[in-house]
């Protein structure tokens, strides 16, 4: 299948379209639902750090068995499960708005479920992706697939902000669960046939995961990534929850100036994926991952300018810089992991990397979010920029810093 093929091919049409709504509903609802705890319920920035946090708890406690049962599972069912759980956990805050009992405890609630039905439906995309396309293609779907969630970075915040000061936070939330409906509808047009999933008679789930364990941990490539990633998105993630309380308290900004400074970030990401697979091409996959993950850092040290600089065309500024590196650095290196697992240890790869990578993200919210209340928001920045660095450094000295092309999977028995 060539790039031309892929854009006409109609399950793939589907699967990209049905996503890119989901994306943007997505988008929309991640400005809305910290907005609607500060501004609303008044939350500061631990409760919003914890907020944030709670959306990816279930990925270090969750994953490694949601990969287990990803690969026993059709993929395109799981898909579709999780989509309709998570239309009807976003659907419960703007019910629970009209009634009058919208609470902290519910968006808590609310956040913690709609994490853990994002574990299986995010191993299952991810794994989803390489069947419905084939390895060949993998760069280039990925590419694609990508752009939703760019073309949702540049719109959502945006229209979130918009939509917001308009209509309230918890209703805006409302577009974010019919975006999901919109995916089930477009993966149950899906006619491609997924091959059955490999049966292992006599396999417990302890053995499956204990397979899936060496395959990854033993691959000194895969390895390297997962523990340097994991460094520098730890402190990537400290920024997540307290940058809204930092806009609206201390920038004194609207939602739709926050809005409009992430789209014009996000817009960045359209020549980001489209330099990543040309970075990696000019200078090697290793140094491109390094220096788009240096990004982060300098994102974190310069973010506190805001406060002495016309705040919204500074964030705008910085938000593209950090977008326009980051995306090809996320393009790069999930197509690297992919490229190395062979198709009966996808699941279990990606519930690896959810587990170790994603599994730091909602520890450095909590600590983001309790660092910013003891110590302040601005040296909470500092610090997780250089946890960030540090990171980076650790993968430049690894064996991913020295890898020029990306190898193929070895075949391993399961």
């Amino acid at each position: 299948m060539n790039v031309r093929r892929l854009w006409l091919s109609a399950d793939f049409g589907k699967l990209w379209l049905g996503q890119g709504i989901s994306a943007l509903g997505s988008s929309i609802s991640d400005l809305a639902l910290p907005t609607l705890a500060v501004l609303t319920l008044h939350a500061g920035p631990f409760e919003v750090g914890l907020l944030v946090a709670l959306q990816k708890v279930p990925f270090p406690f969750v994953s490694l068995l949601a990969g287990v049962f990803v690969d026993r599972l059709p993929k395109r069912a799981v898909l579709i499960v999780c989509d309709l759980g998570r239309a009807a956990v976003l659907g419960a805050i703007p019910l629970a708005a009209v009634f009058g009992h919208l609470g902290l405890g519910l968006l808590y609630g609310a956040a913690l479920a709609k994490g853990g039905l994002t574990v299986f439906f995010d191993l299952a995309y991810l794994s989803y992706g390489p069947i419905l396309v084939g390895r060949e293609d993998l760069s280039a779907a990925n590419t694609r697939l990508d752009m939703n969630f760019v073309v949702g970075n540049v719109a959502g915040p945006g229209i979130a902000g918009l939509l917001v000061q308009a209509i309230g936070a918890a209703r805006t939330v409302a577009l974010d669960a019919a975006s999901f409906l919109v995916s089930v509808l477009t993966l149950l047009a899906i006619r491609h046939k997924e091959p059955p999933s490999e049966k292992q008679p006599g396999r417990s789930v302890r053995v499956e995961l204990a397979a899936g364990l060496r395959y990854v941990l033993g691959n000194v490539i895969l390895r390297a990534q997962f523990l340097t990633m994991t460094l520098a998105l730890f402190g990537a993630s400290f920024i997540d929850g307290i940058i809204y309380p930092y806009a609206y308290r201390d920038l004194h900004l609207t939602p739709g100036e926050l809005g409009l400074a992430f789209t014009i970030g996000g817009l960045a990401g359209f020549p980001g994926v489209w330099l990543g697979p040309r970075l990696v091409r000019a200078i090697g996959v290793g140094p491109a991952l390094v220096i788009g993950f240096l990004a982060i850092p300098v994102e974190m040290f310069v973010f506190p300018l805001a406060g002495f600089l016309p705040a919204v065309p500074f964030l705008a500024g910085l938000l593209f810089f950090s977008t326009f590196f980051g995306a090809g650095a996320d393009l790069n290196q999930l197509t690297l992991r992919q490229t190395l697992t062979p198709d009966p240890y996808l699941g279990r790869m990606n519930s690896i990397y959810r587990t170790l990578v994603w599994g730091a993200l909602p520890l450095g919210n909590f600590l983001g979010g309790a660092l910013a209340s003891a110590v302040g928001i601005v040296e909470t920045f500092w610090i997780g920029g250089l946890i960030a660095l540090l990171g980076c450094v650790a993968m430049w000295l690894s064996p991913v810093g020295r890898l020029r092309q990306i190898p193929v999977a070895t075949n391993a028995e399961s």
